[in-house]
């Protein structure tokens, strides 16, 4: 799984960069956007205790308003390895509302140069592949999350984004997994196009 995550990432980042090579230079903005990334997930909590660090990818499409406000549907997966525990690997499958606001840097030298804040709620769902070949459970919940990054804008409609961002995972109770929870950190860089 961990050999098909890389691959996948690197189609995704060629067949971005290959897009954004293509567009012309003085291509004016759109309201509409399209970002992928990929990340390193880390959970933390004593839920998840012996989940391995993990690449995650996500995908948002967004809408941007001219004050400076953004707002998305994004959706997201990371397959974590599971050390010392019943199953062998945990998916986490993410569906979320994604709000931003962008502030200009100013620089003049810098004037495509855009920080932001972010923050985010949606349904996650959660399944274990349990090592002995049993029962897979699963669970899903509440995500909330907050947190910030960098826009880069190479030309009007194409950037790079590096962000972070602090996630509350909440399962709550279910018949499969009892009271699950903890939290997640996740850094990602990717590419960003506007329509």
């Amino acid at each position: 799984m961990e050999n098909l995550n890389r691959i996948l990432a690197g189609l995704a980042v060629a067949g971005g960069l290959s897009f954004a090579a293509a567009l012309p230079a003085t291509a004016q903005p759109g309201r509409l956007g399209l970002e992928a990334s990929a990340g390193y997930h880390i959970l933390g909590g004593d839920d998840f205790d012996g989940f391995d660090n993990a690449i995650g990818f996500e995908a948002l499409g967004s809408y941007a308003f001219d004050s400076g406000l953004e707002i998305g549907i994004g959706v997201g997966i990371a397959s974590h390895d599971l050390d010392g525990t019943f199953a062998s690997s945990g998916d986490i499958v993410s569906v979320f509302a994604d709000g931003r606001y962008r502030f200009q840097y100013p620089a003049a030298s810098t004037p495509h140069l855009h920080p932001f804040v972010a923050a985010r709620v949606g349904w996650t769902s959660m399944s274990l592949e349990v090592a002995d070949g049993g029962d897979d459970p699963s669970a899903s919940g509440l995500l909330v999350g907050a947190g910030g990054g960098i826009e880069y804008w190479f030309t009007d409609a194409v950037a790079v984004v590096g962000a972070g961002t602090f996630d509350i995972l909440d399962y709550g109770d279910s018949d499969e997994l009892a009271d699950f929870s903890g939290n997640r950190v996740d850094l990602r860089g990717g590419l960003k196009v506007r329509f």
